[in-house]
């Protein structure tokens, strides 16, 4: 048994580190579930705002019309942040294009302006110019989109922040993109750094990790967060750290911040927090204090129905993108980064062989219903090891692969303890059935030394009558071949001639011709009485050979009327000295029953040996034998007596084991009995006789 469980988990263990390496889709799913659990129970708690949103809402759009705005005015939005002193500002808002409503486009689209209108249009600077004016004052990190289908922007990525590689190349943990979309050269260029707003990383409709540095063609360019933290803490370039198992994490200005292996951040989402928001409409309406911005991020994005890119996140909320990136840099900020370590595949993987390990060596030394305990701490071990590991270090380590491998182990280790259960179930039945067979064996043989007593007195008699009768038979037949001789020599004349065939018969002749018809006739009647017992001393003879053999227990079609007349003539023998009555009573035409004739002729014999002798001591000593259809497909058998019956306390238990009511009986037959019809699918029960007796019913199948 030990070594199947240890070839079992021989077998699995490595299909299931090759399936953790393959990480299909289910697993990764099950995974990003549980991680998705931790934050939405324990979401992180909001100690201080760093990070401030000016919200394009509702509101604003309503005020100020609709969206995209003349960029004046983003342009004040901008001078209000930088008039309160940030550390930084952030677009989540791309400008690809010229502001189609800037004064020199007015007079292209509006062609029947007055001419000193166009005048007046054409000397005033552009919206563009003006937003690029405040941003050049200010310290401002544009947005970069990613693309798969544009072509690359070379000029954006030759004025993107530097990026050092430190050890591996870290391209090959990175997902490729063919190229971005940024801002006109004119912002863009007035802007201190770009950064990549988009959620590349989205799985499932879920928003769980954002990039540090992303991958375009060749390229590395820093994501939002990072370059906003750059230009804030002085940096000129970003570090990225390669090991063999993958990126470590990323470096600027002197800091160095922990990434998961493919170089993406995981962000302790909080739950929505409306202070974290500022309305634009407020702003360019002069209602905020400045104050309210100082030394803190600003994130300028919309959240207007319609405008913003709402994504599902871990707590279980949509939020906007302007939103996930304040809750980067809040967690970035504040250290509430979670960690997803390079280790923490190999760390899961020696869970998952500990858990395994533990599993199979204490089901090997338990039978499977008592390691349910082992393996439920087991469970709920690796599982607090996980929760303890994100509540109090922030690591985000795996708990349902192993257990899944665990479970699927443990469904194995308990199936296959179960079946071979079943299988020596299967073979102590099959002993039973064997010692069952020996058990009949031995009654037979233990009734043998019981029937050898009456077998003497019961065949003396018929084979006495034969030998009687033979002799008879001898004598008068020797007799009469004596007369017809001396008759014969006296009708023969002295020459000792013939006498002629038209001779006259003598009265001697004639007396002894007429006897031979009565001669004949007495002898057959003589000869059919000794064929007659010797038939009976044969049948007695045969039944007991029968009985006494051990045979295979084989069931066939039988006629049970025979069985009932063998049984119950073998049930008499011994029973003069009782002298009882027992009489049969057979339905006609009974079909034949599938049973084994040995075991049921011993049933019989049984019943009625134990009929006779409980009517022993009653006066009226009557046992009867009947045969008749059942219910259903069945054949039931009575056999009734007109002794004393059974008493009450002991009929409960009268068919179990060492039960009897005999002062030298073994109390085994009748649970031989019913254990023999219940073998051959049928039922035994007892009931009162209509003499006032007990009266032993059963039933056998009729055979098809």
């Amino acid at each position: 048994m030990v070594f199947r469980n240890w070839r079992v988990a021989l077998v699995l263990l490595p299909l299931a580190i090759a399936l953790r390496i393959f990480d299909p889709w289910p697993v990764e799913q099950l995974r990003l579930k549980l991680f998705d659990l931790y934050q939405e129970i324990k979401p992180r708690e909001i100690e201080s705002r760093p990070v401030l949103v000016i919200d394009i809402d509702e509101a604003s759009v309503t005020e100020f019309g609709q969206w995209p705005w003349p960029r004046n005015l983003l342009a004040r939005l901008v001078d209000f942040a930088a008039q309160a002193e940030v550390h930084g500002i952030g677009f989540d808002i791309l400008f690809p294009d010229a502001d189609r409503l800037s004064p020199e486009n007015l007079t292209q689209h509006y062609r029947d302006l007055p001419s000193e209108l166009h005048d007046v249009l054409g000397v005033l600077p552009s919206n563009d110019a003006i937003l690029a004016r405040s941003i050049s004052a200010a310290p401002v990190v544009l947005g970069v989109a990613l693309s798969v289908r544009e072509p690359t922007d070379d000029g954006l990525l030759a004025l993107r922040t530097p990026i050092f590689e430190k050890g591996y190349d870290p391209r090959s943990f990175m997902v490729r993109y063919s190229g971005v979309v940024g801002s006109i050269p004119l912002i863009g260029d007035a802007s201190r750094g770009q950064g990549v707003v988009s959620l590349a990383t989205r799985r499932y409709g879920v928003v769980r990790r954002l990039p540090a540095v992303v991958r375009v063609n060749e390229s590395l360019l820093p994501a939002f967060s990072i370059e906003l933290l750059r230009m804030a803490a002085g940096g000129e370039s970003v570090s990225v750290y390669t090991e063999r198992a993958g990126i470590a994490g990323v470096s600027f200005a002197g800091q160095f911040v922990q990434t998961d292996s493919s170089g993406q951040f995981w962000p302790h989402f909080s739950q929505h927090d409306p202070g974290r928001f500022v309305s634009a409409r407020d702003i360019l309406n002069n209602k905020v204090d400045p104050k309210l911005l100082s030394d803190k991020f600003v994130l300028i994005g919309t959240t207007a129905v319609g405008l913003g890119d709402l994504s599902a996140t871990p707590v279980g909320v949509n939020m906007s993108g302007v939103e996930i990136h304040a809750q980067l840099l809040e967690t970035l900020l504040t250290g509430g980064l979670l960690l997803r370590p390079n280790f923490a595949v190999a760390s899961e993987m020696a869970i998952m062989l500990i858990v395994c390990i533990s599993l199979v060596s204490v089901h090997s030394r338990r039978k499977a219903t008592s390691t349910i305990g082992f393996f439920l701490l087991l469970f709920f071990g690796v599982l607090g090891v996980s929760w303890l590991s994100f509540v109090l270090e922030s690591v985000l380590l795996d708990a349902t692969y192993p257990l899944f491998v665990a479970i699927v182990l443990y469904v194995f280790l308990v199936s296959g303890g179960f079946l071979r259960e079943e299988r020596a179930r299967r073979r102590r039945e099959e002993r039973l059935r064997e010692l069952q067979d020996e058990l009949i064996n031995v009654s037979r043989v233990s009734a043998m030394s019981q029937l050898s007593s009456a077998l003497a007195h019961e065949l003396n008699q018929p084979l006495t009558a034969i030998i009687n009768y033979i002799q008879a038979g001898r004598r008068v037949i020797s007799k009469t071949t004596e007369r017809a001789a001396v008759a014969s020599a006296a009708s023969l004349d002295p020459s000792g001639a013939v006498p002629l065939a038209d001779e006259p018969i003598t009265g001697a002749s004639r007396s002894i011709n007429a006897e031979y018809p009565e001669t004949i006739e007495r002898v057959g009647t003589m000869m059919s009485k000794a064929l007659t017992q010797a038939e009976r001393a044969g049948g007695i003879i045969r039944g007991l050979r029968d009985t006494f053999e051990k045979r295979e227990a084989t069931r066939a079609p039988e006629d049970l009327s025979a069985i009932i007349e063998e049984a119950v003539l073998l049930g008499q023998v011994g029973s003069s000295r009782h002298r009882a009555d027992v009489t049969s009573k057979i339905d006609e035409n009974l079909p034949l029953v599938d049973v084994n004739r040995i075991q049921v002729q011993q049933v019989i014999v049984n019943l009625v040996r134990n009929a006779v002798e409980a009517v022993g001591a009653a006066a009226v000593r009557h046992v009867s034998v009947e045969a008749f259809a059942g219910s259903g497909e069945t054949i039931e058998v009575v056999v009734a007596d007109s002794g004393s019956g059974v008493a009450p306390e002991v009929e409960e238990k009268l068919f179990q084991s060492f039960v009897t009511t005999k002062d030298t009986g073994m109390g085994i037959g009748l649970s031989i009995c019913h254990s023999i019809i219940e073998t051959h699918g049928g039922e035994m029960w007892l009931t009162q006789s209509p003499e006032g007796g007990a009266a032993f019913h059963f039933t056998l199948p009729i055979a098809h």
